[in-house]
């Protein structure tokens, strides 16, 4: 036996089994005291104001969102989701087709608001329809119409091939974060798909300001893409008539304007879009699909293709012939005029023209 030291003692004095059970049983309450202030893992019920890290924009795990989280969702929202007309660019899923579906081999425009453009390159495009598997793999089977390109890449130092989404007015995407995305499949292997931004001044305006390139990696599946780009001010630029912020999508490139193509160099393969975006937002957001018949009415501020009927029979030899057809909408400029298609019989020396942005006319001898 020895003399039982002090609860606490922390000295070389020898140690009872009295002292030990005492010291334990110390320890035993101080710990069921501390642990009963601890949440359990179970469904806690935290008090005070807890705090947890902050998650990168679009995570959609189980991770705690916090409120800094959840007020930049909404801002992004906000500014983007829920406001009609934030997707910039016309016929995003290429529904409208006024010059027909192709092939094209030249450069010009294809489906409607999507200008088809290449120097030396071999290209053919065309409006292909996508299949119950591409439905699947893009979530919607609204992807029915999609624009495929089958092209080789030149090595010319000059050679490229893109197709380029337009948007009128250069003020609205200027000094602005955008985010640009689109799905895309290839036929086969990985090739790129560059992304840049050209701001266009119209007549008598600033030369026209190319922007560098970034570039993503497509797969055979139809995915969804995206690139944040910055898009530069106009301040100090000199705006005219016609100017349009231009955003191009890169098959091939040369040398010549490789940077500007993201650096996907020369290419050759198959290439198939559908559900292009442009939106005022640091984040993508859901593909923005406006009713039919306003994609219609916008495109056709543009472009329209129109019919005018005449009959008329037993003229006099040399008597003349005319007609008009009304422009619906009213276009955004007074068009220049030229016939497609000409079913008339014994009328020559035909003019076509527009007296202004509402009508175009036709006359003949």
């Amino acid at each position: 036996t020895a003399p039982t030291a002090t609860v606490g003692d922390n000295t070389t004095k020898i140690s009872t089994t009295a002292f030990v059970t005492a010291a334990v049983a110390v320890e035993t309450t101080r710990a069921e005291a501390a642990e009963a202030l601890l949440a359990p893992l179970a469904s806690p019920a935290l008090t005070g104001n807890p705090t947890a890290p902050t998650q990168s924009p679009g995570d959609n795990t189980t991770k705690l969102g916090t409120t800094a989280f959840i007020q930049a969702a909404i801002a992004a929202a906000g500014s983007g989701m829920t406001n009609t007309g934030r997707n910039k660019f016309n016929n995003a899923m290429f529904r409208l087709q006024q010059r027909g579906a192709g092939p094209w081999t030249t450069v010009q425009y294809g489906p409607d608001q999507w200008a088809l453009n290449f120097v030396t390159d071999t290209i053919s495009w065309s409006v292909v329809s996508l299949t119950s598997t591409d439905w699947t793999n893009a979530g919607d089977e609204e992807a029915i119409f999609a624009l495929q390109n089958v092209f080789t890449g030149s090595s010319a130092a000059g050679a490229f091939s893109q197709v380029q989404g337009r948007i009128e007015d250069v003020h609205r995407l200027s000094n602005k974060t955008i985010t640009v995305s689109f799905w895309a499949k290839a036929a086969s292997g990985t090739p790129k798909v560059g992304v840049s931004v050209d701001q266009s001044f119209g007549s008598g305006g600033s030369t026209t300001v190319t922007g560098t390139g970034s570039s993503v990696m497509i797969g055979t599946t139809l995915t969804r893409y995206s690139v944040t780009i910055a898009v530069p001010s106009v301040a100090g630029k000199t705006v005219g008539a016609g100017n349009y912020t231009q955003i191009n999508f890169w098959y091939s490139s040369g040398a010549t304007n490789n940077t500007r193509a993201g650096s996907i160099g020369v290419q050759s393969g198959t290439i198939t879009f559908w559900g292009m975006q442009a939106e005022i937002s640091s984040t993508v957001t859901p593909l923005e699909k406006v009713d039919y018949e306003r994609d219609v009415s916008t495109c056709r501020r543009f472009f329209q293709a129109i019919s005018i009927i005449q009959n008329q029979s037993n003229q006099a030899g040399g008597s003349s012939v005319a007609g008009s057809g009304t422009l619906s909408p009213v276009m955004r400029t007074t068009p220049s005029v030229s016939i497609a298609a000409n079913t008339s019989s014994n009328i020559s020396s035909m003019a076509v023209g527009a007296a202004d942005n509402t009508c175009v006319y036709f006359s003949g001898v």
